[in-house]
């Protein structure tokens, strides 16, 4: 592939990644309330994850994190897309995992981040 063919290709895949990154946006959520996280990782810093995800494969005896890393070592952009744990006082909810708004708060899930270089 040409270098020139190579720089328009990579700059429609950022197009795509930052639309996806604006309909998560926009997307209807839990009585309006936005709780989305969105991060766009670019080529270097996935390729820091997807060492960082060997490392873990290793020492976890998690193959399925290193078969997942050698997919991210070819590829451009990542897009970590998540939720903050934010009650929404819904009975009956779930989606937290937990039985309730109450245990939710209790929990107080911990995010663990990996500083990626």
């Amino acid at each position: 592939m040409k270098e020139k063919d190579s720089l328009h290709e990579n700059k429609a895949l950022e197009m795509v990644v930052n639309h996806m990154a604006l309909a998560a946006r926009t997307a209807p959520k839990t009585k309006g309330i936005d709780n989305i996280e969105i991060h766009i990782l670019k080529k270097q810093q996935v390729k820091s994850l997807a060492k960082e995800m060997e490392k873990i494969s290793k020492i976890q005896n998690r193959p399925g994190f290193y078969r997942d890393a050698q997919s991210l070592k070819v590829s451009s952009f990542l897009i970590l897309i998540g939720v903050k744990s934010n009650p929404a006082n819904i009975d009956y909810c779930g989606f937290c995992g937990c039985k309730n708004c109450a245990e939710l708060l209790k929990k107080r899930v911990f995010v663990h981040t990996i500083q990626l270089t």
